[in-house]
C-alpha cells in the first residue's frame, strides 16, 4: 500500500517501533513496526519501505524521555520527491526524503 497524503496517517499513531534497516547502496530503509492504534482495525507487524531516498536525518536525543512509539507520521509531497516526517514519544523526530513510501504487512489481522 503506497503512503500519501491521502492515507489515514492516524493508522500510525501508537505504533510500536523496532529494527530500521539502512541499505545505503539501493538508497532504501525497512522501518519495522507494530501497528497497533485502538482506533483501527489493522494490527500486527509491519514494513514502512522507503525507497529511492534522497536524504535522511535519525537522532536519538530523547528529549522527552524514553519511547518507542510513533506519536506523528505526517507526508508533505514535492514535485519530484516527497518527506516523510515521523515523532516518537521520546520527542525524535526523522525526516526522510524519498520518492517511494510503502506499508508492507507482515502478519495483517484485524479486531
Amino acid at each position: 500500500m503506497k503512503i500519501s497524503k491521502e492515507t489515514d496517517l492516524y493508522l500510525f499513531h501508537d505504533a510500536k517501533v523496532g529494527v530500521m534497516y539502512y541499505d545505503y547502496i539501493n538508497k532504501s530503509i525497512n522501518f519495522h513496526i507494530f501497528l497497533d492504534s485502538p482506533l483501527k482495525s489493522i494490527k500486527g507487524d509491519a514494513i514502512i519501505r522507503i525507497t529511492s531516498i534522497e536524504s535522511v536525518q535519525l537522532c536519538s536525543f530523547e528529549p522527552w524521555g524514553k519511547g518507542i512509539y510513533i506519536t506523528e507520521l505526517n507526508i508533505e509531497e514535492k514535485t519530484k520527491y516527497s518527506i516523510m516526517t515521523i515523532l516518537l514519544n521520546s520527542g525524535d523526530t526523522f525526516i526522510i526524503n524519498a520518492r517511494v513510501f510503502e506499508l508492507v504487512f507482515e502478519n495483517r489481522f484485524f479486531k
